[in-house]
């Protein structure tokens, strides 16, 4: 049974203990869907569809879908006509190993031949063959020749012998095994000859005897032993008629019946049993690990690529009838099939059948090099397999460009696999792939297989000029279609597409390829990506646009998207790449027009921030008139934001591109962006200016007093008012009350006492001293005791004799209110009795009424005389440790000054350092003594913490 799976095809075959029927059932085929090809004597192809559930015979639904496209993977070159011109002299059996092929005949005659390549007058190269020797076994044909390249060793079968001859005089090594019925030789040979040393490297056959015994043997050197590995014996191993080997594991065949056979364990298993005892098996080994066996069922022919365990490796190859031999070179099996006198060569990967060459009589050979020979009625051939890349190159030319891919991946990347990277080959066949990546690409393309193209294109790494250069609507106006581009078949795209949306499909896949090699370029070529880019996104997708000339990296040739731009309607986009060329008075005047002109509309446009953020991040030279020249309509629409022009580089730039001068004079028509720098000049950059400070207090007042104007004004007309703004605003107004200490406090104070403000003017009160005033205003306008606290203790800022005083006065307004107000005696007493007051006793005793008692005042007592203690003992334990060091300092100088270094004209008067004198005429120049006694001028001893001499640091130094 043959069972196909949807995801991958697997071929297994049932394994019967019981003897199979009389007659054999059909193949039955049980698949989702099945695919099947098959190639008949009419060289047509013949499609198989069978659908879920169904179980008949292939042949109900066979029908011929489409003629074979003959590709040449060989050429027939013949190597010889007529063996010393005798009819009745018959080729058995050939080898072949680099120039050297020897041939058996049928009566036992061993010859061999030396092959040259040579030229003819036309240049075209042909082989020649020379005659060099012969050996006569017996009358017995002979029927197996295999060579041994690394022992340079020959084995020849014949007559029930097993001869092993040198390969250059054909000389007996030993005397023949005796008994042979047949042998085959170790395919493992291939993966583990050592090219380097070959005569290190063992080789290995297995034996059939006449008795059918099987044994193995190895050879190495001028002998021939058993194989010390595969010692055991192998019995009953009748009526075997075809076998193969890799290594430890066999597959064998006999009538109907395949199975593998382990050398090391002896175990045997059935792979197959279904097939037809009229025709003699065939196994063959075609690379790695795979094996391949022809089976028949039911007048159907089958090769199974199975591994040596049996397992279907992938999909069988049909055949339009039994082969009467098979050979394998890489990756085609080639099978002369007798009852059509021909050769039918089949891909081995996708079991398509590929080429059919009319041959007559023969028998394929596998030669020890990977080649075919071709035998027949006395003749010999050598099937030349044609360069892979021609044959690529014909398959992507007639529109087969998967096979082609398929073919060099098998080929050519399996080849490249195996050699070291980096080598010369390796960078010869890495350069070939990516040429025929790059044309199957551009055949894809015109297929209308856009993204299966352009990903082929992305991986061949093609030129993006190349590319760019068949879609008329990104290329550039200086180059015409389809220069200089042997690979591709068209010159533009537009002779491929037929419809918008296929045109539309087509750059769609080319955005998507040159977003692939955005990152990778660089200088013209990078311009011309990005152009096409800036061009196909402003066409077929505006929110990609969009995202991408916001990048500061952006490269693109304005001359030619500029009008695409302009045509798409996309002039934010167009205004952002004028940025990017430092071209900022044209995209300011783009960004105004959008701006201000309201027939002009793109939804692309962000807004004034936008511009705003883009002339924070400029630098051009003309930045300070670009930005005073633009900041009117600028200013207009985003007040408050547009300050960040003059104020969002360091305080430097900032100076000296925006000097406050200046930029106050040109914001004289804009008191809220004036405030929001004034702010920045006073709280960021520290001025100390008057003007700066009284002038941004006045204009706060102002504010504030409009605003509380406009929602007086809709509370009588009964509108919603939103009294957040105001409050900000008037947080605002306090915090430049409070923080700034340069402003005309009397100025201020005469504008505020004719206003209700009474927490700014209460701050104002203090900032000119007069502190009750300000608490009386607080408790009794405002009323916001808490409040009072507060202002006691963030005006003092850290002065307790201030802030004694100031809660001593809070407490005098609270005990004696003056005329119209009522004594607060609540809040006195919770004042005295809370935490945050820190009063002199005496004082408050001499404030408080008469009247209160001992009980009432007892904790504010107890919490004043504790907390004088506490500070007179912290005080004195300061006085203690501060006296403590003075005397340690004290006695460090005397020590110092103890150390004494003598001077005189003959010593210690020069620097130790640079040898300077210190006393030229006699008088001693200023110098720095460090205390490891080094002593150096003022030049060297400039670092008082390090000496100059020995770079050692310290923490104390005298001069």
């Amino acid at each position: 049974w043959v069972v196909v799976n949807q995801d991958t095809l697997k071929c297994l075959f049932n394994i019967r203990k019981n003897p199979p029927p009389p007659q054999p059932p059909p193949l039955s085929i049980l698949c989702f869907v099945l695919d099947l090809q098959i190639l008949d004597r009419n060289k047509s192809i013949h499609s198989v569809a069978i659908t879920e559930g169904e179980e008949r015979a292939g042949s109900e639904y066979f029908s011929m879908s489409k003629e074979i496209v003959d590709t040449r993977a060989f050429d027939v070159q013949p190597l010889l006509n007529n063996i010393r011109k005798d009819p009745n002299l018959q080729i058995a059996a050939v080898e072949m190993w680099q120039d050297n092929f020897w041939i058996g005949t049928s009566t036992g005659l061993l010859l061999c031949y030396h092959l040259t390549s040579k030229e003819d007058e036309k240049k075209r190269q042909f082989l020649q063959w020379s005659y060099l020797r012969e050996v006569n076994f017996d009358s017995s044909p002979v029927t197996s020749i295999k060579v041994a390249p690394g022992q340079s060793k020959l084995f020849v079968h014949c007559g029930k012998q097993l001869f092993v001859l040198y390969i250059h005089n054909l000389e007996r090594m030993i005397e023949p095994l005796k008994n042979i019925a047949m042998f085959c030789v170790d395919e493992n040979w291939r993966m583990t000859l050592n090219e380097s040393s070959p005569e290190t490297s063992t080789f290995d056959i297995t034996c059939i005897s006449t008795k059918n015994v099987l044994n193995s043997y190895e050879l190495l050197g001028k002998t021939l032993s058993p194989h010390k590995r595969f010692q055991q014996q192998h019995n009953n191993l009748q009526n075997i008629q075809a076998f193969a080997r890799e290594d430890r594991r066999m597959v064998m065949a006999k009538a109907g019946t395949y199975f593998s056979l382990d050398l090391l364990t002896g175990k045997k298993s059935e792979i197959t049993s279904v097939g037809s005892k009229s025709v003699t098996p065939i196994v063959k080994w075609i690379m790695n690990d795979e094996f391949l066996i022809a089976t028949e069922v039911d007048g159907y022919a089958l090769g199974l690529c199975i591994s040596a365990k049996g397992e279907a490796k992938r999909a069988p190859i049909q055949w339009v009838e039994y082969p009467d031999s098979v050979a394998f070179s890489h990756p085609y099996v080639v099978a002369f099939c007798a009852g059509s006198r021909s050769l039918i060569v089949t891909n081995v990967y996708n079991q398509a059948p590929i080429q059919w060459l009319d041959c007559g009589e023969g028998h394929l050979f596998n030669n020890a090099g990977g080649g075919i020979l071709l035998s027949g009625r006395g003749k010999l051939s050598l099937l030349r397999t044609t360069p892979f890349e021609t044959q690529i190159h014909d398959l992507i030319v007639s529109g087969r460009v998967d096979e082609a891919l398929e073919l060099a991946s098998t080929t050519l990347e399996k080849d490249m696999n195996n050699v070291d990277e980096g080598s010369k080959q390796f960078e010869d066949l890495k350069r070939k792939i990516r040429r025929i990546k790059r044309q199957a690409g551009f055949y894809h393309l015109a297929a209308k297989k856009f993204t299966a193209g352009f990903d082929l294109l992305l991986v061949s790494e093609t030129s993006p000029d190349v590319v760019i250069d068949l879609f008329p609507l990104v290329r550039p106006d200086d180059v015409g279609g389809g220069q200089d581009n042997p690979f591709c078949p068209f010159t533009s795209i537009n002779e491929i597409v037929e419809t918008k949306e296929e045109e539309k499909e087509a750059h769609l896949a080319l955005m998507k390829f040159l977003l692939g090699i955005h990152n990778t370029s660089h200088g013209a070529t990078r311009m011309l990506v990005d152009t096409a880019l800036v061009i196909l996104y402003a066409v077929y997708s505006g929110d990609k646009l969009r995202e991408f000339v916001r990048k500061e990296d952006t490269k693109c040739n304005l001359a030619k998207c500029g009008p695409v731009l302009f045509d798409a309607n996309k002039l934010h986009a167009l205004a952002c790449l004028y940025v990017q060329v430092g071209q900022f008075p044209r995209a300011l005047e783009i960004w105004k027009s959008l701006e201000e002109d309201s027939t002009i509309i793109d939804d692309d446009y962000p807004g004034v921030s936008f511009v705003i953020d883009a002339l924070c991040a400029g630098n051009s030279p003309r930045l300070r008139e670009i930005v005073f020249k633009n900041m009117e309509w600028i200013l207009n629409a985003e007040p408050e934001d547009g300050v960040r022009m003059f104020t969002s580089k360091s305080n430097t730039e900032n100076q000296q591109l925006f000097p406050a001068t200046e930029v106050m004079k040109h914001l004289e028509n804009f008191p809220v962006t004036k405030m929001h720098y004034l702010e920045y000049l006073i709280f960021t950059l520290h001025s100390k200016s008057e003007e700066y400070h009284t002038t941004l207090a006045m204009m706060m007042l102002d504010a504030v007093k409009r605003k509380r104007l406009e929602h007086a004004n809709k509370v009588r007309q009964n509108l919603e008012v939103d009294t957040f703004i105001l409050e900000s605003l008037r947080q605002r107004f306090l915090r430049v009350l409070k923080s700034c200490k340069y402003y005309d406090v009397e100025k201020l104070m005469r504008l505020l006492e004719e206003t209700d403000l009474h927490p700014e003017t209460a701050v104002v009160y203090g900032r000119a001293g007069r502190h009750e005033e300000a608490l009386h205003r607080i408790v009794y306008k405002i009323g916001d005791y808490r409040l009072a606290e507060e202002y006691c203790n963030e005006t003092t800022e850290g002065d307790r004799h201030l802030r004694r005083h100031l809660f001593l006065l809070l407490l005098k307004v609270y005990i004696q209110p003056g005329e119209g107000n009522q004594p607060l005696m609540r809040e006195a007493v919770a004042m005295l009795n809370s935490h945050l007051s820190d009063l002199d006793v005496i004082e408050v005793l001499k404030i408080i009424p008469d009247h209160w008692t001992m009980k009432l005042i007892e904790n504010f007592l107890r919490k004043a005389i504790r907390s004088d203690v506490h500070y007179t003992r912290t005080t004195a334990v300061i006085k203690g440790l501060a006296r403590s060091e003075n005397i340690q300092l004290h006695r460090r100088v005397v020590a110092l000054h103890q150390q004494r270094i003598p001077m005189s004209e003959e010593q210690n008067t020069s620097c130790m350092v640079c040898k300077r004198n210190l006393a030229p005429g006699g008088v001693i120049a200023p110098f720095v003594r460090y205390p490891n006694g080094v002593i150096a001028c003022l030049h060297c001893g400039q670092d008082l913490t390090t000496c100059p001499l020995t770079g050692k640091t310290f923490t104390n130094t005298m001069m």
